[in-house]
C-alpha cells in the first residue's frame, strides 16, 4: 500500500532531475526512475518551474523570477541571441539567463532562424499588407471590421443614453 505522506525533495535534487532530462537525453520516465520521483505531474512542474526562469524551493513552489519582464528585444539581439544559442550547442536555458530573456523567447528564436533566417526574426505585429499584395477578400473583411466596431459604438451609444438603462 501507497504512504499518504508526500516525498520531499531538495532544491538540488529537483535541479540535477530537470538537467538531466534537458542536457542528456532521457525520458521524463527514465528521469522518474533515476531519481526516484513517484509523480510525473511532480516533475513536469519542475521542468515548468526550471523552463521559465524560476527559482525552485524544497517544496517546488515558485520563489521568485529570474528574468525581467517586459524588456524590449531588437531584431539584431533577436539574430544574435539565435547564433548564440547555436553556437552553444542549443542551451536554451544558459542563453536566456546571459540575455535576460525567457527560455521560451530564445527556443522560439533559434526554431525560427533556423528555418527562415534572419528575415523571420522581424517584428510583425501590428503590420497590414501593403495595398498592391491585398486581395480583394482582404479589403472586404477590413470593411467588415470596420463597420462591426462602428455598429457596436452605435449600439453602445444608443443603450447607454436609453432612460430605462440610466442610473
Amino acid at each position: 500500500m501507497r504512504s499518504k505522506k508526500n516525498k520531499k525533495y531538495s532544491e538540488e535534487w529537483e535541479l540535477r532531475a530537470v538537467e538531466d532530462y534537458l542536457t542528456k537525453n532521457y525520458s521524463m520516465f527514465d528521469i522518474l526512475a533515476k531519481y526516484g520521483i513517484r509523480s510525473l505531474l511532480v516533475f513536469k512542474k519542475w521542468l515548468k518551474i526550471y523552463t521559465s526562469h524560476s527559482e525552485l524551493n524544497d517544496l517546488g513552489k515558485v520563489m521568485s523570477q529570474a528574468m525581467k519582464k517586459g524588456r524590449k528585444i531588437t531584431v539584431e539581439e533577436r539574430i544574435e541571441i539565435a547564433k548564440v544559442c547555436l553556437a552553444k550547442g542549443k542551451n536554451y536555458q544558459a542563453t536566456a539567463a546571459q540575455y535576460e530573456v525567457s527560455y521560451q523567447q530564445v527556443y522560439q528564436w533559434v526554431r525560427k532562424f533556423e528555418q527562415d533566417g534572419e528575415e523571420a526574426l522581424q517584428d510583425r505585429r501590428g503590420r497590414t499588407k501593403p495595398a498592391e499584395a491585398r486581395t480583394r477578400e482582404d479589403e472586404l473583411r477590413k470593411k467588415f471590421n470596420s463597420w462591426n466596431v462602428k455598429m457596436s459604438d452605435c449600439v453602445q451609444r444608443i443603450y447607454c443614453s436609453c432612460p430605462a438603462n440610466s442610473s
